[in-house]
């Protein structure tokens, strides 16, 4: 559990390396800690290493789902394919993405930031009015973070 809370600490700071090191720490002594995988993510997303922070948030995902989970996976997916020369490569992740995003929206229809996954999704996919929907389930559920993207 310390390497956990010293973990976030470190993440809170932008230390990001120091935390990932620390959660890799608290992987190693309980491999079914949530927490210790998820802040693993959190901590690859920052330092840009999106398939390792897809594949803890996966393992994340797969100890115990949940919403927020399922919503970092869609976006390190979009991060992962950003640019993307490939176009039925492209087609594939944003199929999975879009699967992941609707997941978490099922489970927690109250997440704001699922919204906000969505919305990117389906505005790079050309899909104005359903990322329009997308804007406005954020900006009820939440308007600091609509003000953010607005």
């Amino acid at each position: 559990m310390a390497h956990r809370c010293l973990g976030q600490s470190l993440l809170d700071a932008d230390d990001a390396g120091g935390a990932l090191q620390r959660f890799e720490a608290a992987a190693r002594i309980d491999p079914g800690a949530v927490t210790a995988h998820h802040g693993r993510g959190d901590a690859l997303q920052k330092l840009e290493r999106f398939k390792e922070a897809y594949d803890a948030y996966a393992r994340a995902a797969e100890i115990e789902p949940h919403a927020k989970t399922y919503s970092n996976m869609s976006i390190m997916l979009m991060n992962m394919n950003a640019g993307s020369a490939e176009p039925a490569a492209g087609k594939e992740w944003h199929g999975r993405a879009m699967s992941l995003v609707d997941r978490a929206i099922k489970m927690d229809g109250g997440y704001a930031y699922a919204y906000c996954a969505k919305w990117q999704l389906l505005r790079a996919s050309g899909d104005e009015r359903g990322a329009d929907e997308c804007l406005r389930h954020v900006k009820r559920l939440n308007p600091g973070l609509y003000k953010k993207l607005a």
